[in-house]
């Protein structure tokens, strides 16, 4: 089980509980990296009904689901590939 903090239920009453962990991501110092996590298959509804809304936004919909996993520094290199620089970067750093 993971802790809930306080928060709002749609918009009026302020609850605290625990809540099962649906999603796990792993993140760095900076942000969330949605494709390196495990997702559990009981949120594939609320996913449909999120897509069907027309929102498109992945960490609007896996935010209030998700349990951060902090990883380890050494990942950090291999963690976010946008350009051809940092794919030569991930490719030296994982020779070493």
């Amino acid at each position: 089980y993971i802790k809930k903090e306080v928060g709002q239920n749609e918009g009026t009453e302020l609850t605290t509980g625990l809540q099962i962990a649906k999603v796990f991501c792993l993140a760095d110092n900076e942000r969330l990296y949605p494709l390196l996590g495990l997702y559990h298959l009981s949120i594939a509804k609320m996913l449909k009904e999120y897509l069907d809304k027309g929102e498109r936004r992945v960490m609007g919909f896996i935010k209030p689901l998700c349990h951060q996993i902090v990883m380890p520094a050494s990942w950090f290199a291999l963690s976010n590939l946008n350009t051809p620089e940092q794919f030569k970067h991930a490719c030296q750093s994982v020779k070493a």
